[in-house]
């Protein structure tokens, strides 16, 4: 199934973190290790952030470990076995919530709230993502951009990767920006001032900022705009 067209993108947080994004155009990349360490924010924190792969023992899977020259498997092992990144340090993430039809009510999940108390929204998310990149490429930085597919812990078989992750938290229906920053740290990404292309309103408040109007209701609205 593919996915649903994006509507726009939104970035949540705190007002003052936001304000300076859209003045200055500072994008602020934490690492790919940060949100994995973030286990006391339930909200934004998540224990398996980095992993690579996820196997089901229920398919097959299993662990061999080398016995007096011989590998032999361990038994009784239930579950998933996890394969987490070694360098989760040396990649930056930029997230982003994606408006979709389907995901419109999730900003009413007062999980949302966790995230900071205002919200950026972008009047042209497709220019802000061109600013971006265009920057990226200018530091001579490898990056990768996608939508976020999120997977059944019991079933999902295969590798995972910086675009996939748990259903547990699919009310995030991020967009994310993936790169190689080599920084160790958080990196920062100045572009352009972006008050031209976005607005910020409280996060309490978003739902009433936004309207998703479909094609016979703009119709309808038109009409009555124009009686004659």
């Amino acid at each position: 199934m593919e996915n649903e067209p994006i509507l726009g993108l939104i970035k949540f947080g705190s007002s003052e973190n936001l304000e300076k994004l859209r003045s200055s155009g500072q994008v602020y990349m934490n690492t790919w290790g940060y949100f994995k360490r973030l286990e006391s924010n339930q909200v934004q924190g998540d224990k398996d952030e980095g992993l690579v792969s996820m196997y089901q023992t229920s398919k097959g899977a299993n662990l061999m470990i080398r016995v007096d020259g011989d590998f032999q498997p361990i038994k009784h092992l239930t579950g998933q076995i996890k394969f987490t990144s070694g360098k989760l340090e040396d990649f930056n993430l930029f997230c982003l919530f994606a408006l979709t039809t389907e995901s419109f009510s999730y900003l009413s999940d007062e999980r949302i709230q966790g995230f900071g108390d205002s919200a950026l929204t972008f009047l042209n998310g497709d220019e802000f993502l061109g600013r971006l990149r265009k920057r990226l490429k200018e530091e001579d930085l490898a990056f990768e951009s996608a939508l976020v597919e999120y997977v059944k812990k019991e079933e999902f078989h295969g590798k995972m990767g910086p675009f996939r992750k748990l259903e547990t938290y699919s009310y995030q229906n991020e967009v994310r920006i993936f790169v190689q920053g080599n920084c160790s740290g958080p990196l920062k990404i100045n572009i352009p001032s972006i008050e031209d292309i976005s607005v910020i309103v409280p996060i309490n408040d978003v739902t009433k900022h936004l309207r998703i109007i479909k094609g016979k209701e703009k119709e309808s609205n038109a009409e009555n705009e124009n009686p004659n």
